[in-house]
């Protein structure tokens, strides 16, 4: 009795084995489409271990996989076309068989695939080995450009400072981190040259500049700030200044009045109005 029972639990295991096999073959074969693959796995699901028969109507296969009746049809003749299954009609089911003749074109284009995908990956392992090919080109010898005899300029003697700032960090060393003292950090006169002088650094004395022109004082009301700019273009003659204010034209004489009444007119802009003014007698 113990035989008979790990006997059959070792057909089944077989069964279910070669199942999975087939259906891992059918998800592999770029022929078959997703509706093709789910109908073909609910045929498998139901493929008996004694007759090898999935006896199925189209409605269960719709009820299962949630495809529509055109579509199980479609589907049923691409996976037959494909020779993974053949079926035959009944008046109230399909009967179908599986068929394992794309199994083996299936594995071999699986090892070949893999076969492929590692020549690729021990390619580019082997490239990051290796030199490039230019390696092997660099010559150990100097161009003739690289021989060149320096210009003069670059065979000049450097000052001694140079040398100095060359051959040391001197930024940061200071008097007090060499351990002078006050009166040994103090710059030691130089003979040749003059002592500098609080004249020479503040330039030449206030009594040498011409004196600071201050304005004319504000006239706020219009008339009378127009009455003393008229007075001032004529220098104290009324009658010239008239003149004078009708030959600059009226534009320049509200500007000129407007900076009296501000404060801001200067006796030079005056002057200036009244030397630009020709044919208007002195």
């Amino acid at each position: 009795m113990t035989d008979a029972a790990d006997s059959d639990r070792e057909r089944l295991k077989a069964f279910t084995g070669q199942k999975l096999d087939w259906m891992s073959a059918l998800c592999a074969d770029p022929r078959i489409g997703p509706r093709a693959f789910q109908v073909g796995f609910c045929i498998a699901q139901h493929i008996n271990r004694e007759t090898g028969l999935a006896i199925l109507c189209d409605d269960t296969i719709r009820d299962k996989t949630g495809i529509a009746n055109r579509w199980i049809a479609r589907a049923r003749n691409e996976l037959r076309d494909a020779g993974w299954i053949d079926w035959r009609r009944t008046r109230t089911a399909n009967v179908y068989t599986t068929s394992d003749g794309p199994m083996n074109m299936v594995i071999d284009r699986q090892m070949l695939l893999k076969e492929e995908r590692d020549e690729r990956r021990e390619k580019r392992k082997s490239l990051r080995q290796e030199l490039p090919p230019v390696a092997y080109l660099k010559s150990e010898e100097l161009p003739p450009v690289a021989e060149q005899d320096l210009p003069p300029v670059a065979e000049q003697d450097l000052p001694p400072v140079a040398d100095k700032h060359l051959s040391n960090y001197t930024v940061d060393i200071t008097p007090s981190k060499l351990g002078l003292s006050i009166e040994e950090q103090t710059i030691p006169p130089q003979p040749d040259s003059e002592p500098i002088t609080a004249s020479a650094v503040a330039g030449p004395a206030p009594a040498d500049l011409p004196p600071a022109e201050e304005p004319l004082p504000a006239v706020a009301h219009p008339q009378l700030a127009e009455m003393r700019l008229i007075d001032e273009l004529g220098d104290g003659d009324p009658d010239r200044g008239v003149e004078v204010a009708a030959a600059i034209g009226g534009r320049r004489f509200e500007y000129l009045r407007s900076e009296l009444m501000r404060g801001h007119l200067y006796p030079s802009a005056i002057r200036a109005a009244s030397r630009c003014v020709r044919g208007v007698a002195a």
